[in-house]
């Protein structure tokens, strides 16, 4: 019978004791669009021993572009990407445990998310979470690989805590103004594809204790001019994350709101559990209503909403925090 990873292990760079060391290992992957799709894809078809995705979504018919797990079954089923991600990758590789969160990634479970893994994984798409990230990977010395894909754009950069550069370093604080998104700029699928090819390389050499070979650079590409252009990056002096104070993982977000490109998401004030079923009858009749145990999704009176378990929702077709509060107090309550 053939090895399922001969072919991998065939590359000198790894070898079978390479192989061994990956098949023992743990890799957290936060967030699973585009980058986090991909990326735990090679992963788990590479025979990394453990994968845990985190992610807050459900699918939408514009993901399929270029978040190659889903499918139009998956977007009519209403399915949290964690959960979609975690069924089609569990019968791709019956050797990997895949491990499904569907969760806000907060100061509050940041830790708890990432606990035991070899390495994480960025898959996300705001900087705010990112530096969240990266303060938690420093208290917890877990090396990870950050990843951004916009328009045709990307870059890469492994952080290894107490041994490169962090993420802070790099990104001393949220950047001011408004920067381009996928939303807002585009993103060609070959983008974060390259990416998170990239990151998943940087990720296997970490497993498998490549010292020699792990990037210290960021390296950058524009994919439609072409080229790539690496870059190293040296600590930060005064670097606050560096020097062990961990401001991003610090705050308390709770009842706080965050403006999703065209969505806004509302957090409650306190921990929730929400019966999903007993809100779905009170809003019967009111308009369409999509529900199952991970979410509701509701669409009436010139409303629409995705609600959450935890209390967590994402008001779609606006970014005006006000509103989308009302909107929550009027249909969840506060």
């Amino acid at each position: 019978m053939s090895n399922r990873y001969s072919r991998q292990e065939r590359f000198e760079g790894l070898g079978p004791g390479g192989q061994e060391r990956i098949g023992l290992g743990t890799v957290v992957v936060l967030g699973c669009g585009a980058l986090g799709t991909l990326s735990s894809g090679l992963l788990v078809r590479a025979g990394v021993g453990r994968v845990r995705i985190v992610d807050r979504d459900i699918i939408e018919l514009h993901n399929l572009q270029r978040q190659h797990l889903f499918d139009e079954d998956d977007v009519a089923l209403g399915l949290p990407k964690a959960v979609a991600a975690q069924r089609k990758l569990a019968v791709t590789n019956r050797d990997v445990v895949v491990e499904a969160t569907v969760a806000d990634i907060g100061p509050a479970n940041v830790l708890e998310l990432i606990a035991g893994a070899d390495v994480v994984v960025d898959g996300l798409d705001n900087f705010e979470a990112r530096l969240l990230v990266n303060d938690a990977c420093l208290k917890l010395g877990i090396p990870w690989v950050y990843g951004g894909a916009v328009s045709a754009h990307g870059a890469v950069m492994v952080i290894r805590p107490g041994k490169t550069a962090c993420f802070r370093c790099l990104v001393p604080g949220i950047p001011d103004g408004r920067l381009p998104t996928c939303e807002t700029a585009g993103v060609l699928a070959s983008a974060p594809t390259t990416v998170a090819a990239m990151q998943v390389v940087e990720a296997l050499k970490l497993l498998a204790g490549v010292e020699d070979r792990i990037s210290r650079d960021l390296v950058s590409m524009d994919l439609w001019h072409g080229g790539f252009t690496a870059i190293h990056i040296e600590p930060r002096s005064g670097c606050e994350a560096c020097a062990g104070t961990y401001e991003y993982l610090a705050r308390d977000i709770r009842g706080e709101t965050e403006v999703m490109c065209s969505a806004v998401q509302v957090r409650p004030l306190a921990p929730r559990s929400l019966d999903l079923e007993q809100i779905a009858r009170q809003l019967d009749g009111l308009g369409e209503i999509l529900a199952n145990e991970h979410m509701l999704q509701f669409d009436g009176e010139g409303i629409s909403f995705v609600l959450f378990p935890d209390g967590r929702a994402v008001v779609n077709e606006t970014t005006d925090v006000s509103f989308a509060r009302a909107v929550y107090s009027k249909y969840i309550g506060t």
